[in-house]
C-alpha cells in the first residue's frame, strides 16, 4: 500500500463557538463575565485559554492523518523539518504541529508529505537524464542530478565532498518544496 498522508485543521476542543452572556457578581458586586480558568502547559509555559482566548489564534494547529506506523525513524523526519514550531504525537498515526509564523504552513506540510510518503511526481527518466547519469556514476566526484520533469534537469558534481554536501543541500530544498527526483551517489 503506497503511503498517504492528509491534513485536517485543528478545532480547539476545549473552547466552544461563544460562550453567551452568563454573568456574575464578583465580591464587590460588579458584574462580571464568568470566564472559566483553563490552563494548558506549553513550551511557553502555562497559557490560560480563556483570557487570551484559544490557542488557535496564536498557534494555527493541523493533525495529520496517516496510513503507515509513525515509528521513531518517522518522528525523526517530522521533527528535522524546518518550520515546525510545535509537536504532539497523538498515536503511531496521527500527529499534530503548529508551523512558526516566519513560515510558510503549506510549504512545511508538503515537504513533510514528501519525507514521509516519496514525491508525488512519478514520471520515467527520458534518454538524456539517463545518459547523464552514466557519465555522473563514472566521473569519480561526488554528483547529484536534479530532474523537475522528464525534460528539465540539472546536475552538479565536485571532488569536495564539503561543497557537494553544501549543494545537495539547496537541491534537496528546491526537491522537497516542488517534487521531481533527485538522484545523488557518489563515483569515488
Amino acid at each position: 500500500m503506497k503511503r498517504h498522508l492528509r491534513w485536517q485543521e485543528w478545532k480547539e476542543p476545549l473552547v466552544g463557538e461563544e460562550d453567551g452572556d452568563d454573568m456574575s457578581e464578583d465580591i464587590y458586586g460588579v458584574k462580571v463575565k464568568n470566564i472559566p480558568h483553563l490552563v494548558c502547559k506549553s513550551n511557553y509555559g502555562f497559557i490560560s485559554l480563556k483570557i487570551h482566548g484559544p490557542l488557535t489564534p496564536d498557534f494555527k494547529f493541523w493533525i495529520a492523518h496517516c496510513n503507515f506506523d509513525i515509528t521513531t525513524k518517522e518522528k525523526n523526519i517530522i521533527e528535522d523539518t524546518e518550520g515546525i514550531e510545535i509537536l504532539d504525537f497523538f498515536s503511531s498515526y496521527r500527529f499534530r504541529l503548529a508551523v512558526g509564523l516566519n513560515f510558510n504552513e503549506e510549504r512545511v506540510k508538503r515537504s513533510i508529505y514528501r519525507r514521509l510518503c516519496g514525491p508525488k511526481s512519478n514520471f520515467k527518466l527520458s534518454s538524456e537524464i539517463k545518459k547523464s547519469l552514466i557519465d555522473l556514476r563514472s566521473s569519480g566526484e561526488y554528483w547529484l542530478l536534479y530532474a523537475l520533469n522528464e525534460n528539465k534537469f540539472e546536475y552538479y558534481s565536485s571532488i569536495n565532498e564539503d561543497d557537494f554536501r553544501n549543494t545537495y543541500l539547496k537541491y534537496e530544498k528546491a526537491y522537497l518544496d516542488l517534487g521531481g527526483r533527485l538522484i545523488s551517489g557518489s563515483g569515488v
